[in-house]
């Protein structure tokens, strides 16, 4: 797959999981973590395919730990002191 079009998905998966994890669904890094462990059990019979998934993953885990980072920044600037 191109890698373009591989990163164009992951932004889009990303995307899918900010609003699932908004409405209360479930949260980015839970699903990232899910796509991970379907990623290593698709690889056992299709490297390829487990490979761009396990990129995905990455892709959403990224972004769930950026998400994470700037709550807590936020945090730290509206309570200084805490």
């Amino acid at each position: 797959m191109d890698p373009a079009a591989v990163r164009a998905l992951g932004g889009t998966l990303t995307v899918l999981a900010s609003v699932l994890g908004r409405a209360g669904v479930i949260p980015m890094r839970e699903l990232a973590d899910i796509l991970a462990i379907y990623a290593t059990i698709t690889s056992e019979n299709d490297r390829p395919q487990g490979l761009l998934i396990g990129c995905w993953a990455s892709i959403l885990r990224e972004a769930a730990d950026h998400c994470t980072k700037d709550e807590k920044d936020t945090d730290a600037v509206s309570s200084p002191g805490a």
